[in-house]
C-alpha cells in the first residue's frame, strides 16, 4: 500500500518597520543632540527565523509548547526535539533485541541537551552508537517481565491482615526500587501497614533483589476515558436520541483477514466493554458504521481493539483542525521524554513530558500498566483511546489514551508497540 506524503509549506511572515530617509540636521547636529540627550529604546528579539523555516508548520505548537516548558529557544527546542528522536528510536531497537532490556528514559540538561539512561541485566553486553550520549546501567528485573512479577508478588502480599490493600507491585530499574501500590481507597492503611508490606515483600523476593529498596506508594485514583475521530453511540426512545457513549480513534490499521486486507481504527477495548456495540465513527465525509470489533484484548500493556469502518487512513487528526501524516511504525513510551496527545471530546492538542511509567490502573477485574504525564496535561471522559505521539517531522505514533488520574485529570497512555504487538495489525 502505497502512502503520500505532502510537504509541509511553511509561511512566515515577518513585520518590517521601515524608516523615512527624510531631510534632517547635520551629522554634526546630530552628534550635539545624542551628547546632550540620550533615548533608550528596547526592542524585543525577533523569531529565530532560520530556526522557524526548519520546523513544519504542524509541529509548531508542539515545539513552542516543549520551548517555554524547558526555558529554551525555538531553535534550541527543534534540536532537543530532534535528539530525544534518536535517543528513543535508539532504545526502541534496544528495547525488540536485548532480552534483558529494563527501561529507557531521557533527561534534560539545563542547557537543553537531551541525554538518555539505559537500564539492562547485562550493561557489558551493550554498545551505544558514539553519537548518543546513554548511560548504561544494571537493573534486576528485565521489563517483559513486569506483569508477571507484579501477578505474583501482588498474590503473595495480599494475604491475611493485607487483604487486597496493594493494586500492583512494580520495578523501577533507575531507582532499582520494588514500588508497592496501595489502593487509593486504603490510602490511609498506607502508613500503618508499610512495614508489614515491606517485610512481606521482602521474604518473598528473589535473592537478585537483595540490594533493591522496597517503597509504597499510593496508586492514583483514575476514571477510564470513555468515549483522532470522535467514535460513538446513540440511545433512543420513542423520538427521543442521546449520546449515550464516546470515545477517540487512535490510528489507522490494516491486517489481511480470510486473505483479504481489512482496514480499520485501533481504539481502547474498555469503550466496546462498558457501551456495547451499535458505535459509529464521525468521518469528515460523514458518520461510518462500524460493522465489526477485532482482537479485543485487556490487562498487561495492553488495552485495544479495532472498529472496522470505512474511511481508515494514515491521516490522524491531532487538533480541531488538523491532520498529519505520520511514521508507519509505532515507537515506545519512555520516561523523561515528550509527547502530545488528541482526545475528541477535549478538542485539544496537549503536549509534555512523562514523569513515571508502569503506574498500574485497576478495573473492570484486570489491571494495566500505564505510562503517567506532567501534572496539567489532561484527559476527561470521551478522549479513550485518541492517539498519544512523538512529535517530529514525521511525527511517530507512540500510544493511546487510557485514564485520567481522578485528583486532577492528569492523561495517562499505553504505548502503541505493546498495544499492537501479537495483534497482527499494522498502522497503515
Amino acid at each position: 500500500m502505497m502512502r503520500s506524503r505532502a510537504s509541509a509549506i511553511v509561511v512566515v511572515v515577518v513585520m518590517l518597520a521601515s524608516a523615512a530617509a527624510a531631510y534632517g540636521p547635520s551629522a554634526a547636529d546630530a552628534e550635539s543632540d545624542l551628547a546632550s540627550s540620550v533615548t533608550t529604546t528596547t526592542v524585543p528579539p525577533r523569531p529565530d527565523q532560520s530556526a522557524l523555516s526548519q520546523i513544519p508548520e504542524e509541529q509548531l505548537p508542539a515545539v513552542e509548547q516543549f520551548a517555554q516548558d524547558y526555558g529554551l529557544t525555538l531553535d534550541r527546542a527543534w534540536a532537543a526535539l530532534t535528539q530525544q528522536a534518536k535517543l528513543t528510536d535508539y532504545a526502541d531497537g534496544i528495547r525488540s533485541s536485548v532480552p534483558g532490556y529494563a527501561g529507557f528514559k531521557v533527561t534534560m540538561t539545563p542547557t537543553g541537551e537531551a541525554r538518555g539512561v539505559l537500564a539492562v541485566l547485562d550493561p557489558s553486553t551493550i554498545e551505544v552508537p558514539a553519537d548518543l550520549l546513554v548511560t548504561v546501567i544494571p537493573a534486576a528485573l528485565p521489563e517483559s517481565s513486569i506483569p508477571s512479577f507484579s501477578a505474583a508478588m501482588t498474590a503473595t502480599v495480599n494475604q491475611g491482615d493485607l487483604q487486597s490493600v496493594v493494586e500492583g507491585v512494580t520495578y523501577d530499574p533507575f531507582q532499582d526500587t520494588v514500588i508497592a501500590w496501595v489502593s487509593s481507597s486504603d490510602s490511609a492503611r498506607a502508613q500503618t501497614d508499610t512495614p508489614t508490606i515491606v517485610d512481606a515483600l521482602r521474604q518473598s523476593l528473589p535473592s537478585s533483589f537483595d540490594a533493591t529498596s522496597i517503597r509504597v506508594d499510593v496508586a492514583p485514583s483514575t476514571s477510564y476515558n470513555y468515549g483522532g475521530l470522535r467514535e460513538f453511540k446513540t440511545s433512543s426512545f420513542l423520538w427521543f436520541h442521546w449520546t449515550s457513549g464516546q470515545c477517540t480513534s487512535a490510528f489507522g490499521v490494516v491486517k489481511s483477514i480470510g486473505g483479504s486486507l481489512t482496514g480499520g481504527y485501533l481504539t481502547a477495548a474498555h469503550c466496546k466493554v462498558l457501551g456495547g456495540t451499535g458505535w459509529k465513527i464521525a468521518h469528515p465525509s460523514g458518520d461510518k458504521t462500524v460493522n465489526a470489533y477485532y482482537n479485543q484484548s485487556f490487562g498487561g500493556y495492553k488495552d485495544r481493539i479495532v472498529f472496522q469502518a470505512a474511511g481508515a487512513s494514515w491521516l490522524t487528526k491531532t487538533s480541531s483542525s488538523t491532520t498529519q501524516d505520520m511514521a508507519a511504525t509505532a515507537t515506545h513510551i519512555y520516561r523523561g521524554t515528550y509527547y502530545c496527545h488528541y482526545g475528541s471530546r477535549s478538542n485539544v492538542q496537549q503536549c509534555g513530558t512523562i514523569q513515571q511509567v508502569n503506574v498500574p490502573v485497576t478495573d473492570q477485574g484486570y489491571t494495566v500498566y500505564t505510562s503517567l504525564q506532567q501534572t496539567g496535561k489532561t484527559c476527561i471522559a470521551g478522549d479513550s483511546g485518541g492517539p498519544v505521539w512523538r512529535p517530529g517531522s514525521p511525527s511517530t505514533p507512540a500510544g493511546t489514551i487510557e485514564a485520567s488520574r481522578n485528583s486532577d485529570s492528569t492523561c495517562m497512555y499505553l504505548a502503541l508497540d505493546d498495544q499492537l504487538s501479537g495483534s497482527g495489525w499494522t498502522l497503515l
